[in-house]
């Protein structure tokens, strides 16, 4: 068996804005659920944003933990707004406004 797939998510940033100085950090929560409102861990995330610049880390594999749960962290230098976008990559996108 495998793990179900996921049918909701959320995205959140914290904080929403931070100062374009290269070091300051929003911290950015993906979180998955199944069906029936449990994690779904195990799926392999990808965050977009689009023409932003920002620097986005995060680990390597980009996996959701046992709570369904992933973070990254943004940096950027440019003061401009980002959409990032969290991309199960054999699922769901969801989108995320932060600036």
């Amino acid at each position: 068996f495998g793990v179900p797939s996921a049918a909701s998510a959320g995205i959140t940033a914290s904080p929403t804005t931070s100062a374009a100085d290269g070091v300051t950090a929003t911290t950015i929560t993906v979180t998955l659920k199944d069906a029936l409102n449990r994690p779904s861990p195990e799926k392999l995330i990808k965050i977009d944003q689009g023409n932003g610049h920002s620097v986005i880390s995060g680990p390597n594999p980009a996996v959701t933990d046992s709570n369904g749960q992933i973070t990254f962290t943004a940096t950027n230098v440019i003061t401009e707004t980002v959409t990032y976008k969290a991309i199960d990559v054999y699922k769901l996108q969801l989108h995320l406004t932060v600036g």
